[in-house]
């Protein structure tokens, strides 16, 4: 992962950031995952992992590892994110070109409990 790092962005927390230049369909992170059954959601919903899991499949829901869970929210994203059901991986890749030290950004597809800062 020496391609990607994080650092703190103002308003937002940490953030990912592009460690050199990438190309448009680029793969910036293959994220293994650990996917949680839809009932266990209640429980995770209680704790601090609410707002880090994703939609994975018709009924469950995965905890994205290494960056996969810190890349920060945008309207205009630079990255798009695909899970890979059969491999257990959630893929992360480029919509557009992207310079070094420039932000990783996803478009969460889902309702939003803040008030985004783009």
């Amino acid at each position: 992962m020496d391609d990607i790092y994080l650092r703190e962005v103002a308003g937002k927390g940490r953030g990912v950031f592009a460690a050199r230049n990438y190309r448009k369909g680029e793969l910036v992170e293959a994220a293994p995952v650990i996917v949680i059954p839809d009932e266990d959601t209640d429980l995770i919903d209680k704790t601090t992992l609410a707002d880090y899991y994703y939609k994975w499949g018709d009924s469950h829901f995965a905890l994205a590892l290494g960056y996969g869970s810190l890349y920060n929210f945008s309207a205009t994203p630079n990255l798009y994110f695909k899970p890979d059901l059969k491999n257990k991986v959630m893929l992360y890749l480029t919509m557009k070109s992207i310079r070094k030290d420039q932000e990783l950004t996803i478009d969460y597809q889902c309702d939003l409990s803040f008030e985004p800062i783009d």
